[in-house]
């Protein structure tokens, strides 16, 4: 299973088990995504669920439907709308070292 918390940005991995009418939880893995921007937390998120619900033999490209009648998105085309944005994101170009100027070619 998979689950976020919006709060403390982490996310959190386990599974699930129901043994002799009570249900638990193990091996529970946290991983902290509060250093990552927004767009890259969301995909990491989305590629868990995938990667979850795939396990699971539950078809990811399904179109579930929403409140209002609508057929909403899949998985599947939600984990590739957020990777669409994050590669539109433009990385500034950084010197690899401070304080050095970069030259092209031998003068």
């Amino acid at each position: 299973m998979t689950q976020y918390c919006s709060r403390t940005k982490e996310l959190k991995l386990y599974r699930q088990a129901t043994v002799s009418g009570d249900g638990g939880t193990f091996n529970e893995l946290v991983i902290p995504l509060e250093s990552l921007s927004e767009d890259v937390r969301q995909l990491v998120i989305k590629t868990a669920k995938l990667a979850v619900n795939y396990s699971k033999l539950h078809d990811p490209t399904i179109e579930p439907p929403v409140n209002d009648g609508h057929i909403g998105k899949s998985l599947h085309e939600k984990l590739l709308d957020s990777i669409k944005r994050v590669a539109s994101i433009r990385v500034p170009d950084v010197p690899s070292e401070k304080g050095k100027e970069v030259t092209s070619g031998a003068e």
